[in-house]
């Protein structure tokens, strides 16, 4: 796992980077295939690398005033399955690149393990792209490595999520990063997979106390809660 996490973190840094670059980079790692996806009306950047028996598919995080849109859009909407409720910002950013993905993934064939990274905002769409890749696409999805990700979906979308490929999530958050708090979990929203790993201040790994948030008083908008908590 350590390993992977490691490789993981590289490679969701090289998506804030030119593709030029990145496919550079990539090619002295020895990956075979690389291939940049992006839509510009969302700005949501990903790409696909190939190596031996595995794939990697990584999403670029927050880098323009797009980005902040997406999110800052706290609705919610049903996920792809109709099988519990996701952020609709980072829904609607998925979709705009998943259709290219999975072009992409199917390319290599069925029998490839497929790691999924990302760091903020794109640590949430590679989490949605992973489930999405668990329950309707044929290569397996092997590891879930995300950074400083908000939480993604509602509490029935965690569970069903966490059925396919909790244990293969991992979210690392570094000490007392704002990102992994939003958007607040008296809106309804959770992390998915594994307990959270967390960098305290002296950079050492530890898991994080749970919550001990009142489930009873959660609200689907910002403008249901009281003014003070508002």
């Amino acid at each position: 796992q350590s390993r992977s996490s490691a490789a993981s973190d590289v490679y969701k840094r090289q998506a804030y980077l030119k593709p030029e670059f990145i496919e550079k980079q990539m090619t002295q790692w020895h990956y075979h295939s690389f291939t940049w996806i992006e839509d510009v009306n969302t700005d949501t950047q990903s790409f696909v690398a190939a190596k031996g028996e595995h794939l990697v598919v990584c999403f670029r995080g927050t880098g323009s005033g797009k980005d902040w849109v997406v999110d800052a859009n706290l609705f919610k909407t049903d996920s792809f399955d109709g099988k519990g409720r996701v952020h609709r910002g980072f829904k609607s950013a998925l979709d705009s690149v998943w259709d290219r993905i999975a072009a992409t993934l199917s390319t290599f064939g069925d029998d490839k393990k497929v790691f999924f990274t990302g760091h903020s905002l794109g640590a949430a769409l590679a989490q949605l792209a992973a489930y999405r890749q668990a329950t309707s696409g044929t290569n397996p999805v092997a590891g879930v490595y995300v950074y400083g990700s908000p939480r993604i979906g509602n509490p029935t979308y965690k569970t069903v999520y966490n059925k396919h490929i909790g244990d293969k999530t991992f979210l690392h958050i570094n000490n007392l990063d704002l990102v992994p708090q939003v958007p607040p979990r008296i809106l309804g929203y959770r992390h998915v997979g594994n307990t959270p790993n967390r960098f305290d201040i002296g950079h050492e790994l530890s898991n994080p106390v749970a919550s001990t948030h009142d489930e009873d008083q959660e609200v689907e908008r910002l403008d249901e809660l009281p003014l003070e908590l508002q």
